[in-house]
């Protein structure tokens, strides 16, 4: 799954234009049919996309990566300049990313917030209850 989501943020850091599809559901978990999401990337970390919903409603949006730092240690013995054994501790912040999220409006008024997650899935909750599940 991973392996999948590299692909996916590769195509999206290379400006290429991509479509995922997911299930539209009621908030009483009805399934409403499906939804094709297209997004298109711009620059680095930032993208557009559009949801063409069932009922034909068309939402558009834009999305970006959401990076953590995390901290990394290393010890152990190293040569210094002098060519001495010594003990050292090496610290490095690295960005990872955690999510993306994007916001788009529909062409009826409806609002979409979305979460794409490192695992390949997604969820985008719009204003009227319906939710949009996603895999990629």
């Amino acid at each position: 799954m991973k392996e999948r989501l590299v692909v996916a943020l590769g195509v999206l850091l290379a400006g290429c234009t991509e479509q995922m599809h997911g299930i539209v559901r009621s908030n009483s978990g009805q399934s409403l049919g499906g939804a094709v999401l297209t997004y298109k990337t711009h620059v680095w970390r930032a993208a557009t996309f559009t949801v063409t919903m069932p009922d034909g409603e068309v939402f558009q949006g834009d999305a970006s990566a959401v990076y953590s730092q995390n901290s990394r240690t290393s010890q152990g013995y190293e040569r210094n300049d002098e060519g001495q054994w010594e003990y050292t501790t090496t610290y490095s912040m690295e960005p990872e990313l955690t999510e993306t999220v994007g916001s788009a409006l529909s062409d009826r008024g409806n609002t979409m917030d979305c979460v794409f997650q490192t695992d390949g899935t997604g969820r985008c909750n719009i204003s009227d209850g319906r939710i949009l599940y996603l895999r990629f």
